[in-house]
This record gives structure tokens, sequence and C-alpha cells, in this order.
């Protein structure tokens, strides 16, 4: 009898040390991943404000002028990102970071102080399928002229830096099934004078 309880008792002890074991490999992904979450939010506000700030330097309120000028710039943001989560981040792999840079403004009409044409542009660099974040082109010219603060006689830009990081489901590698999701993290600022 006391054998049978034994057996029982090793049984019942396995079982538990099973649940107790995958439970903490759930958490222990979890919090790998928030962790990564953090060190994406972290860059995406410290870009976003490199990007707000830059009219500082150029008197230019736009995110970019010309077509080669935004390509440039967008390399540039994406080379910011790149160097500030290899970094932080140990295992950091480039080609899995998609960076999409957007931007909101109202551009003054020439002979009218009082007339504005809406202006939205969306520059991506990196692979973003899979990404979910919102976008400002559904922005209205009504929306704009409530969002966008009035400054001077004109209204300040809005610009949203956008990451995306692709991660493996299982980031311990215990049971990898080479399902991949999404950790994404989006900024906003006004462009500041």
């Amino acid at each position: 009898m006391l054998k049978k309880q034994q057996g029982v008792f090793i049984v019942e002890f396995l079982i538990v040390l099973v649940l107790a074991t995958s439970l903490t490999v759930v958490v222990a992904n979890h919090m790998l991943v928030l962790n990564q979450k953090g060190q994406l939010n972290r860059t995406s506000y410290s870009l976003a404000t490199i990007v707000s700030e830059r009219s500082l330097f150029d008197s230019e309120l736009r995110l970019c002028g010309s077509a080669m000028q935004c390509l440039a710039f967008v390399d540039t943001v994406h080379s910011i990102a790149v160097s500030t989560l290899n970094r932080t981040m140990g295992n950091f792999e480039v080609n899995k970071l998609g960076v999409r840079l957007s931007e909101v403004r109202l551009d003054s009409v020439s002979g009218g102080t009082e007339d504005f044409s809406l202006v939205s542009n969306t520059y991506d660099r990196g692979p973003l399928a899979g990404c979910s974040f919102g976008s400002l082109s559904n922005t209205t010219k009504r929306d704009a002229l409530e969002l966008l603060p009035f400054y001077n006689g004109q209204y300040m830009p809005l610009y949203k830096v956008s990451l995306c990081y692709e991660v493996p489901m299982d980031l311990i590698g215990g049971v990898s099934t080479g399902e991949l999701f999404h950790i994404s993290s989006t900024s906003l600022s006004f462009a500041r004078l």
C-alpha cells in the first residue's frame, strides 16, 4: 500500500512540476517581450524628439523637402534607431526592424491668411508587413485644424515615428514553432520652433 501511495505522489509531483515549469517559461517569455517593447518605446520617443527638434537647424517645418532628402532623412532616422537598439538589446537584428515616419501639416495657401491646405506624408524603411499602427493619412483638414497648435501665423506640424520589430513567438526557444509576431511602438510630437 505504501509503495502505491509513493508512486501516486511521484506522478502528482511530476504533473505539478511540469505545470510550474510551463508557467515559468510563459512568464519569462512575456517579460522578455515587455523588455523589448520598453526599448522600442524609448527609442521611438527619442526619435520623435529628434525629428521635432530638427526644425531648429534648418527652420523648415516640413519633414523633408525633395524626395531625395526624404530618403536620406529616413535612412538617418533608421540608422539612429539601429545604433540605439544595438546598444540596448542584446540580440538585435537589423533586418527585423521597420521604421515609419509620418507627418500632418497645414501649409498656407498663397493669397490668404485664413486658408490652409492639408499635407500628409508617410515614409517607410524596413519590413513593416504585419505591423499594426494607425495611419495619419486618414486625418481630415477639419481634424488637423482642431489638432495642430497655431503659433505665429502658422500651424505646427505633427510628426509620428513608428517602430516595428519582428520577434519569434517563443523567445526562450523551448517550444519554437517558427511563428512570428510584431512588437510596435509609436510616438507623436509637434514641431518645435
